[in-house]
C-alpha cells in the first residue's frame, strides 16, 4: 500500500508516524505532508531523512536528513529540534490571532460557573 492510498483514510497526519523505505524519485509530489508531518523515510545507503510541505497543495516535498546508520556506529541522529530543522517558511504568510481571557480567580468559594477556553490547532473550543 502506498501513501497515496493510505492518504484518504486520515492515517498521514502528526499523531501517526511514517517510516518509508523510499527515494526522493519516488516519493509522490501530490501527497499531503503538513510542516508537522511525522513521515520519514531511508534509502539504501541508510540515511534517514524527515519530510514535509510548507503549504498543503505546494509540490516542493522538503527533505531533511536527520540521520544515519552504519553497522560500525549503529543509528546516529541530528539533536536539533524539529522546529529549528522547519524554520523556514519560504515566504509563507502566517494568520494568527490571539485571545485574551480573564484569570481565574485563586479563591473559587464565591465563583458559581468557571469558563474555560482552549484554541485548538483547528477549532476554538470553549467549555463552561
Amino acid at each position: 500500500m502506498s501513501l497515496l492510498q493510505i492518504q484518504p483514510l486520515g492515517l498521514v497526519n502528526p499523531s501517526n508516524i511514517w517510516l518509508i523505505q523510499n527515494s526522493q524519485e519516488n516519493l509522490p509530489a501530490n501527497i499531503n505532508l503538513e510542516i508537522n508531518s511525522q513521515v520519514f523515510t531511508f534509502n539504501q545507503d541508510f540515511s534517514l531523512d524527515e519530510v514535509y510541505k510548507v503549504q498543503e497543495f505546494d509540490q516542493n516535498i522538503k527533505r531533511n536528513m536527520i540521520g544515519e546508520w552504519s553497522p560500525e556506529e549503529g543509528l546516529k541522529m541530528t539533536r536539533v529540534p524539529i522546529w529549528e530543522r522547519r524554520k523556514d517558511l519560504t515566504g509563507v504568510k502566517v494568520v494568527a490571532a490571539t485571545l485574551k481571557v480573564n484569570q481565574i480567580q485563586s479563591n473559587l468559594d464565591n465563583v458559581q460557573a468557571i469558563s474555560f477556553y482552549s484554541i485548538s490547532e483547528h477549532s476554538l473550543y470553549i467549555c463552561q
